[in-house]
C-alpha cells in the first residue's frame, strides 16, 4: 500500500470525527511517513510499519475524547437537518432574496443614470457656451454690436454654468461612487451573514 492509499483509508476509518480533526491527523501521518522516508525507509514500509489502517483508526478514536466524538456526530446531523430545513423554506426565502438583489440593482441601475445624468448636463453646458461664442461673433458681423454682445454674453453665463457643471459633476460622481460601494458592502456584508448562518 502507498502513502495516498494509506492516508485515504485512514480518513474513511476517521469519518465519525470532524473535517479539521481528520486533516490534522493526515497531516501528521504523512509527515511521519515523509520522517520514515528520510530515515532509509521505502515509502511502503513506512505505511506498513504502522500495521492494519483499521488498528491504527481504533487507537486514534479511542485516544480521541467522547465529547470531541459526540460533537462531531451533532455537527453532521445538524447540518443535514438544516439542509432539509433550507429546502422546504426555500418556496419563502428564495423569492425574498431574489427581491433584495432585484432591488439592489435597480439602486445601483439609478446611482449610474443619476452619474450619466450629471456628465451630460456639464457636456451640454460645454457645448452651448462655445455655440454662442460662436454665435456672437457671426451676429456681429452681421446683425450688429447689441445681437453680437447678447450672445456673448449668454455663452459666459454659459461659461460659467461650464465651470458650475464641472464641479456639480466631479462632485456627484465621487458620492455617487461611495453610495455604490457603501451599498455593496451592505448587500455583502448581508450575504455573509447569511452565509454564517449556514
Amino acid at each position: 500500500m502507498n502513502r495516498q492509499d494509506f492516508l485515504t483509508r485512514l480518513a474513511a476509518a476517521l469519518a465519525s470525527l470532524t473535517d479539521g480533526e481528520v486533516h490534522k491527523i493526515l497531516v501528521y501521518y504523512d509527515e511521519i511517513i515523509s520522517d520514515r522516508m528520510e530515515d532509509g525507509m521505502t515509502e511502503q514500509e513506512a505505511v506498513e510499519s504502522f500495521g492494519s489502517v483499521s488498528a491504527l483508526a481504533q487507537r486514534i478514536l479511542a485516544e480521541t475524547p467522547l465529547a470531541q466524538r459526540v460533537a462531531a456526530k451533532a455537527q453532521t446531523k445538524n447540518k443535514g437537518v438544516l439542509i432539509l430545513l433550507l429546502a422546504v423554506t426555500s418556496p419563502v426565502w428564495l423569492p425574498l432574496l431574489l427581491a433584495v438583489g432585484g432591488v439592489l440593482l435597480g439602486l445601483l441601475g439609478a446611482l449610474f443614470g443619476i452619474a450619466v445624468s450629471l456628465v451630460a448636463v456639464f457636456v451640454s453646458f460645454a457645448v452651448a457656451s462655445v455655440a454662442c461664442f460662436i454665435a456672437g461673433m457671426a451676429r456681429f458681423a452681421t446683425l450688429g454690436v447689441a445681437s453680437g454682445l447678447f450672445a456673448m454674453g449668454a455663452g459666459l453665463i454659459l461659461a460659467a454654468l461650464t465651470v458650475f457643471g464641472w464641479f456639480l459633476m466631479v462632485g456627484g460622481v465621487r458620492a455617487l461612487r461611495a453610495a455604490a460601494r457603501a451599498l455593496y458592502r451592505r448587500a455583502a456584508l448581508l450575504f455573509r451573514r447569511k452565509e454564517a448562518v449556514l
